[in-house]
């Protein structure tokens, strides 16, 4: 996204690059990386330490490019947040003299992160299509990942537990992302199919 910006600022496409910092704002960085991470960041029950540090960390550093980025559009407000929030932090005194940097990535995380954002999504829309809250608890998600992305989703399956609010997340390895979701109102219906007895399956369960 990041790219995408400068590549729209530098041919002065400026509506364009508006376009992907919003897409970019709202969709990932809230609707996403906020939500999956939430239960890290308030550490309630004072048990992610470390990984709250590292979500902290991260949350700070893009949302500082996010308001280099927003600058030339809400020059006010980004300069209020930035003297209240990171002035003590950075060497520019102010906002508008600082340029974005362009942050480091990994390709395999990026689209791991895809792939998290689909099975997020996958569950956002059953509990929707089931007229359910987005915190009601879901009996059992089944996930189909790539062997190449296994560890990085075992690393992550607390996140995904808590933003879905999933009691069992059982994982089994397949090329094509799947996200199955059995929930009490729906079991007849899946025995049919044959998929409960997934659940009788001695895969890792969490």
């Amino acid at each position: 996204a990041f790219e995408k910006y400068d590549k729209q600022m530098q041919n002065y496409e400026i509506g364009l690059a508006r376009q992907e910092i919003d897409n970019f704002f709202w969709k990932d960085f809230c609707d996403n990386y906020l939500e999956i991470t939430k239960e890290r960041l308030y550490n309630n029950k004072g048990i992610h330490d470390n990984s709250q540090k590292a979500a902290q960390q991260t949350i700070s550093t893009v949302f500082l490019e996010i308001l280099k980025m927003y600058s030339p559009f809400v020059p006010h407000i980004t300069e209020y947040i930035y003297q209240n929030m990171y002035l003590n932090k950075e060497e520019q005194e102010l906002l508008v003299n600082s340029t974005y940097c362009d942050l480091p990535y990994d390709e395999k995380y990026i689209e791991f992160g895809e792939a998290i954002k689909k099975i997020i999504g996958d569950v956002r829309k059953y509990k929707s299509e089931q007229s359910l809250s987005m915190k009601e608890e879901l009996d059992y998600i089944k996930i189909n990942m790539s062997k190449e992305n296994l560890k990085l989703l075992k690393d992550s399956i607390i996140d995904i537990k808590n933003c879905t609010h999933a009691n069992v997340i059982d994982i089994d390895i397949a090329e094509e992302i799947k996200t199955i979701i059995i929930n009490n109102v729906e079991e007849n219906k899946y025995k049919n199919n044959n998929v409960t007895s997934l659940c009788k399956k001695k895969k890792p369960q969490y």
